[in-house]
């Protein structure tokens, strides 16, 4: 299979990242009711890190194992048989994603640890997507480090 287009990845990625930013809005926008704003907040939050988790294995017809950023540019994520991909294996390739995400919602209900946690976890989150996408731009078979974890790789869809 060839090597996905690197510019299509990037915006797949801006696409699935506007779907959790909008989702973080919503939940933002909840953190003014006291109390129970808070909890769906965080539950909204938990939707947002759910989703980049799994967002190559979702179980929607018409994804057909693509995320919705690859789904509207012809890409998606498949195993080394070219099939689609498990729901562990799309956690294992977007560990990298999703996990400072967490680690910074475990710490949100922190008075002023929380800030300091979030500009932590903000900064590797960047030098994060920065190692990956050089690693899709230099390597031959266009493979990041999540994909070398979970032994999947991004391909185009034919049309």
């Amino acid at each position: 299979m060839q090597k996905a287009d690197v510019a299509k990845r990037i915006i797949a990625m801006l696409i699935d990242c506007v779907v959790v930013f909008v989702l973080s809005a919503i939940s933002f926008g909840f953190g003014f009711i006291p109390f129970l704003g808070r909890i769906i907040g965080l539950l909204v939050n938990l939707l947002g890190i759910a989703y980049m988790a799994s967002r190559d294995a979702l179980p929607i017809k018409d994804l057909d194992g693509a995320s919705i950023g690859k789904k509207l540019v012809g890409l998606k994520a498949v195993n080394r048989n070219g099939q689609n991909i498990t729901w562990e294996q799309s956690a294992k390739r977007n560990l990298p994603f999703f996990l400072p995400s967490l680690i910074a919602l475990v710490f949100s209900f922190i008075p002023v640890l929380n800030v300091i946690i979030a500009f932590g976890v903000g900064l590797l989150g960047l030098l994060i997507v920065i190692v990956e996408l050089l690693k899709v731009v230099s390597d031959k078979d266009g493979l990041r480090i999540g994909d070398l974890f979970a032994e999947t790789r991004v391909v185009e869809v034919p049309k």
